[in-house]
């Protein structure tokens, strides 16, 4: 497993460090196996049309965001992911614990020519992208944090 820390070098920065979003990239999360099989997965769910969040509600919005997305929920994949992730994640952030990742999950599916808008709050895929929310049961929240495992 691979971890790279991208934004890492800005922490020193005393201007930037505290607008600095600890992002890592985990490369060799999942098993080719795995993810093929996480992938079956999110295509078993019936990926729909990604929505985006308006206020209070929620609205295709095909300039912005055009891909397809399932959400599902999985406690025990949540945390066998935390754990494989220990050494990616610090053991706290801003004066909070890291406990583990949130149960809802989405998977996102981009066909040749779908996007997300530049400057949109999103984050990057290599093969196959997990999403865990911070409202398990809110689907329309759209804040996320996300885990990248690639297929190499």
């Amino acid at each position: 497993m691979r971890i790279d820390r991208p934004l890492a070098r800005h922490m020193s920065d005393p201007v930037l460090a505290r607008w600095v979003p600890f992002v890592a990239v985990v490369d060799g999360l999942l098993a080719p196996d795995e993810c093929d099989a996480l992938v079956a997965r999110i295509e078993t769910e019936g990926p729909e049309p990604a929505t985006i969040k308006r206020g209070s509600y929620q609205e295709l919005a095909p300039s912005i965001r055009d891909n397809d997305r399932a959400l599902f929920d999985d406690a025990a994949l949540a945390r066998a992911l935390f754990e494989r992730l220990g050494p990616a994640v610090p053991p706290s952030w801003e004066g909070a614990a890291a406990v583990g990742l949130n149960e809802r999950f989405r998977g996102y599916r981009y066909a040749p020519g779908q996007r997300l808008a530049a400057g949109s709050t999103c984050c990057a895929a290599t093969s196959c992208t997990l999403s865990p929310t911070r409202s398990p049961r809110n689907r329309s929240d759209s804040r996320a944090s996300s885990r990248t495992a690639s297929r190499a």
